[in-house]
C-alpha cells in the first residue's frame, strides 16, 4: 500500500480519486488497518507492502531512493504521455490509412525506477502490484500501448482498447551465451478487460 494524503484524508469522497487510490483506500476497512496506516504515516512511512499472507506482521524499516510512486496507474501515465506527444500522434495518425491498428509502444529505461518498479514489482512480490484499473486516455490514432521495462528479464505489459490490459511476462534478454533474444508474446498471463 503507497500511503498518502489522499488515501487517509477522510474528506476526500471516493469519486474524488484515482480507480487504484480507491482499491488501495478499501484496504483501510480492514479492523485495525487505517488506525496502523495513520500511525505509520505519522512516523514517516510513505510505503507498506505486506510480504506474506500468514503469521504475524512485521515491519521492516529502510530508507527511501529517488522517491516517488511505483503504482501501476503511473504506466497509465507513462502511456498517456508518450500517446499524445505531437511527433508520436503524427506518426501513428499517418499510418492509420495503411493500417487496421496502430500500437505504441514504450521502452522503460532501468534509470526510470519508479516506472520499472511498477512494472517488475508483481513478479518479485506477487499481489503487491499489478495491472493498472484505469485505462488510459489515447488519441483515436491508438488502438494499444504497449510498455516493456527491464534489468535481466523484460517485463511486458499490453493495453488495447477492445481487450484491456494484459501481462505479457516476463522474458529472457539474452541466451545463455549473452546473445540477444527476440521476444516472443504469444500468451497473456494475466488480464484486466477495460470493462472491469
Amino acid at each position: 500500500m503507497l500511503l498518502r494524503d489522499s488515501l487517509l484524508d477522510t474528506t476526500l469522497q471516493d469519486d474524488e480519486l484515482y480507480d487504484d487510490e480507491r482499491a488501495e483506500r478499501s484496504l483501510l476497512e480492514r479492523p485495525g488497518v487505517r488506525e496502523a496506516a495513520t500511525k505509520l504515516w505519522g512516523l514517516g512511512a510513505r510505503n507498506v507492502c505486506r510480504l506474506t499472507e500468514d503469521g504475524e506482521g512485521r515491519v521492516s524499516v529502510g530508507a527511501s531512493g529517488g522517491g516517488g510512486s511505483t503504482s501501476s496507474s503511473l504506466v497509465v501515465r507513462l502511456i498517456e504521455h508518450h500517446a499524445a506527444l505531437p511527433d508520436n500522434v503524427a506518426k501513428l495518425r499517418a499510418a492509420r490509412s495503411r493500417a487496421d491498428e496502430c500500437h505504441l509502444f514504450v521502452w522503460v529505461e532501468s534509470s526510470q525506477h519508479a516506472a520499472t518498479a511498477a512494472i517488475g514489482m508483481s513478479a518479485v512480490l506477487p499481489g503487491t502490484a499489478g495491472l493498472p484499473i484505469d485505462a488510459p486516455e489515447l488519441p483515436d490514432c491508438v488502438d494499444a500501448g504497449w510498455v516493456e521495462a527491464a534489468y535481466e528479464t523484460a517485463r511486458v505489459w499490453r493495453f488495447h482498447r477492445a481487450e484491456g490490459w494484459c501481462d505479457l511476462g516476463s522474458h529472457a534478454l539474452h541466451d545463455d551465451a549473452g546473445d540477444a533474444l527476440e521476444l516472443e508474446c504469444s500468451q497473456s498471463i494475466q488480464r484486466r478487460d477495460s470493462t472491469d
